[in-house]
């Protein structure tokens, strides 16, 4: 094995494979490892840079804000953990111009924060306090030139934000009249892992976002202004996951309804209709944990466009099943791991059409860590 130690603040260790010469289709499997064993990493997300590598956003078992950078190669490039009067940042990562963007919250009040992430000066700044806006619970792009932003209001619940490209906010829509928002909230997460998360489809005409709401964990859409238009209600304390959406007003959903963890690869979005998750009609996935993250991913390969679904199974590993977009039928599967637990953070696609999957490693049972790893287009291309 070869180990990359570089000291700066911390002392992290990339483990690789030696390679005689490296293109950035190979793969890499690499393991971020901090001697200081008492500090264990919550991985969130992952953005690909300008210079081919990876900024990794994540959070330490105190809350605190972690920022890594790896290269093209996964190797170890620097890091950085941002002061405690921020914390619990939450996906995604955005770019904007040079510069990549997260958004967290202040120690003192909740209040959301954006930071800004300088890649060539490893830099993590706060940039802007969302003042009466508290929080923050999921933040995404609405289109390349403006963002969502979903936080919670202690005296009204679920609050969607458009905020624009300098980053101003443009509008806010509240959505229920309930007080003590977030200590129901707190409570709904002592039994429950939900996820969070907001997006856009049909060129940012329809939004949608998924929270707790008066009715259980909802997912709700929206026309472009925040007017409520639909929603799909939880079926017996259960919820939706993930979402993928296409062009042509399809979507795919991991979601968990009457105790079961369920997958629909094709499905036409009901955005102006009220509906039970039930009623989404998905097939089982006995082997998914179903308190950990499942993530759906469209890409392409040989120009067919595809469905990626991905989750933690029950036996530690990261199963990949890839659909077809055209179709909804199941193409090929492949699972992810080996000795040491992997629990799935994200999953991205890469600019040269491989992927990176991002995920939580516990080794000998105790040390949590980063993982990352790449797989190559033509890997997958080879699944088929």
């Amino acid at each position: 094995m070869r180990f990359f130690v570089i000291f700066i603040l911390v002392v992290f260790t990339s483990c690789q494979k030696d390679t005689e010469a490296f293109l950035p289709t190979e793969k890499f499997n690499s393991i971020f490892d901090n001697p200081s064993e008492a500090v264990a990493y919550n991985p969130l997300d992952l953005i690909q840079t300008q210079d081919g590598g990876y900024l990794i956003l994540a959070s330490s078992n105190s809350q605190q804000i972690f920022v890594l950078k790896a290269s093209s190669r996964g190797e170890f490039l620097w890091s950085k953990t941002m002061s405690s009067a921020y914390i619990q940042p939450i996906g995604n990562w955005i770019r904007n111009q040079e510069n990549y963007y997260f958004v967290a919250q202040t120690i003192s009040d909740r209040t959301a924060v954006l930071v800004e992430v300088d890649d060539l000066e490893q830099t993590l700044k706060p940039i802007r306090e969302y003042t009466g806006y508290r929080r923050p619970l999921a933040f995404d792009y609405l289109n390349p030139n403006s963002y969502l932003l979903l936080t919670n209001n202690d005296t009204i619940g679920a609050v969607l934000s458009k905020i624009q490209e300098g980053f101003a906010m443009e509008w806010a829509r509240a959505f229920d009249k309930i007080t003590d928002t977030n200590a129901k909230l707190d409570n709904y997460l002592i039994s429950n892992t939900p996820q969070f998360f907001v997006g856009a489809y049909n060129n940012g005409a329809t939004l949608y976002f998924n929270t707790l709401r008066p009715e259980g964990f909802t997912f709700t859409f929206t026309d472009d202004q925040g007017i409520e238009t639909g929603r799909i209600a939880p079926a017996n304390q259960g919820s939706i996951n993930s979402i993928a959406t296409t062009s042509n007003g399809q979507g795919a959903f991991n979601y968990v309804a009457n105790g079961q963890s369920l997958f629909s690869p094709q499905l036409t979005l009901r955005n102006n209709d009220s509906i039970f998750s039930s009623e989404l009609n998905g097939e089982l996935q006995p082997d998914r944990m179903s308190n950990k993250p499942a993530l759906v991913l469209p890409i392409e390969l040989s120009t067919t466009p595809y469905t990626l679904n991905a989750y933690t199974t029950v036996d530690g590993r990261i199963k990949l099943s890839l659909y077809s977009a055209n179709s909804g039928e199941l193409s090929a599967i492949e699972y992810i791991g080996d000795n040491d637990p992997l629990e799935l953070a994200a999953i991205k696609a890469t600019e040269d059409q491989g992927i990176v999957i991002l995920s939580k490693t516990t080794i000998a049972g105790v040390r949590q860590r980063i993982n990352l790893l790449k797989i190559p287009k033509e890997e997958l291309v080879n699944l088929l």
